[in-house]
């Protein structure tokens, strides 16, 4: 039976802090452009829509916000497009949550990191091995789908 030590830092494994630290930066670069997706379908300056988008208090509560507002916007803009965009962004928050929320261990043994999610029912695997490959296909992923979305907005006043 494996044991496994909860971890307190990265120190030890670099190549996962850094992906870390960039999906860190890719996610805040989403966030922002979803508060610009706020700005137009909402027709409201940036500094309105900075202080209202967290005023919202989660995420996902945020993006329905913008897909429920969406209908109503009156533009020239692809709507249909810019609500898909929106929803891979939004796709894509359950494996950021479980990296950030889990309890990150590693195996005494081996030394593999993990990552355990007890929100996660217990036939679905509850602990995950982390590689850094994985986080950064996912900042790889989350940037290109956020470069997707912000193409299809208009340009900010």
């Amino acid at each position: 039976m494996a044991t496994y030590n909860d971890l307190n830092n990265l120190s030890s494994d670099s190549d996962i802090a850094t992906a870390l630290g960039d999906m860190v930066v890719a996610w805040a670069n989403a966030e922002t452009t979803l508060m610009h997706a706020m700005c137009s379908i909402c027709n409201m300056s940036t500094n309105m829509a900075h202080f209202g988008y967290y005023r919202i208090p989660t995420f996902e509560a945020r993006v329905k916000f913008l897909l429920a507002m969406i209908p109503e916007w009156d533009t020239s803009s692809d709507r249909d497009a810019i609500s898909k965009a929106i929803e891979k962004i939004s796709g894509m928050s359950g494996t950021r949550n479980n990296w950030v929320h889990g309890i990150w261990s590693k195996e005494k043994t081996t030394g593999q990191v993990v990552v355990f999610n007890f929100r996660a029912a217990e036939n679905k695997g509850r602990n995950k091995p982390v590689k850094a490959h994985d986080i950064n296909h996912h900042v790889e992923t989350l940037i290109a789908n956020t470069k997707a979305l912000r193409k299809l907005l208009p340009p900010l006043p």
